[in-house]
């Protein structure tokens, strides 16, 4: 049998590295296998799996906010789901079995967190409020501006209040094809479709398309996915998700145009309206 678990709590200012559990059968014997480790060291309050009905052991939800000083995940000894910032715990749920345990996303800086059950749960970690989404099934994004999710048939964004800023009928069987990307000051909603073919871009504020593009990399592929606008302004897509293999490209989002990112913006980039 394993080792026993460390039994301290583990705190952090900011997350480097994250490694998953590898070894979710009792009968392996290699210790460090069997929790999260955070920057090396082990992270025993986080439960390392899950078991769902009929299935085999699954590791457990264990996000961090892109910020990497906000962490999600479910208690090893409580089982409710945990938001941690540095030594500050804020307990987002009651006690869970394993079939319960919602999927999770959390926003850039970490205050926003959803958890996704049959609906979805919007939890403001600051003010400790909190929206329910009814009928959403996933969500796409959640930032500082909202949350973007799909139901049964629409692709929906709501604010922080639970307001509907816009929503989109997609067919059933398309909804697994698109990702959505909500800019940080609520102004525009890009959705990629059609496995990164199709590009559309709406304004919030008149809740109408004002661009609709067929992207193509500078080499003539396909984009293969979105990451958001960048710190310097323009939509940002990237080729390949392996942090060692990928390279990162601006997307003007008026005219389709890419250009690989270094170092700032390309020479002789001119950004239509974003």
């Amino acid at each position: 049998m394993p080792r026993q678990f460390p039994e301290q709590q583990v705190s952090f200012q900011e997350i480097d590295e994250v490694k998953r559990p590898t070894c979710p059968w009792l009968d392996e014997m290699d210790a460090p296998c069997r929790y999260w480790r955070v920057d090396g060291e082990p992270f025993p309050q986080a439960a390392p799996y899950v078991v769902m009905k009929g299935g085999a052991p699954t590791a457990a939800p264990f996000l961090v906010s892109p910020d990497r000083r906000s962490v999600v995940y479910l208690d090893r000894t409580s089982r409710r789901m945990v938001h941690q910032h540095a030594e500050t715990r804020i307990d987002l749920s009651g006690p869970l079995a394993d079939p319960d345990v919602p999927e999770v996303s959390i926003s850039e800086h970490g205050r926003y967190v959803t958890l996704t059950k049959n609906d979805t749960r919007v939890i403001d970690t600051r003010s400790r409020s909190e929206i329910v989404l009814p009928g959403a099934l996933k969500v796409l994004e959640v930032n500082s501006a909202g949350v973007v999710v799909t139901t049964a048939s629409r692709l929906v964004a709501h604010d922080h209040h639970g307001k509907e800023l816009l929503s989109i009928p997609i067919p059933s069987t398309l909804l697994e094809s698109h990702t959505a990307f909500l800019k940080p000051d609520g102004s525009r909603l890009v959705v990629i479709s059609d496995d990164g073919d199709l590009v559309d871009t709406y304004d919030l504020a008149t809740r109408k398309r004002i661009h609709r593009v067929r992207p193509r990399l500078p080499d003539g592929d396909l984009i293969e996915s979105g990451t958001g606008w960048s710190g310097k302004g323009p939509f940002q897509i990237c080729r390949d998700a392996d942090e060692e293999e990928r390279r990162d490209f601006f997307l003007d989002l008026a005219t389709g145009k890419t250009r690989y990112v270094k170092n700032g913006l390309p020479d002789g980039y001119r950004p239509a309206d974003q």
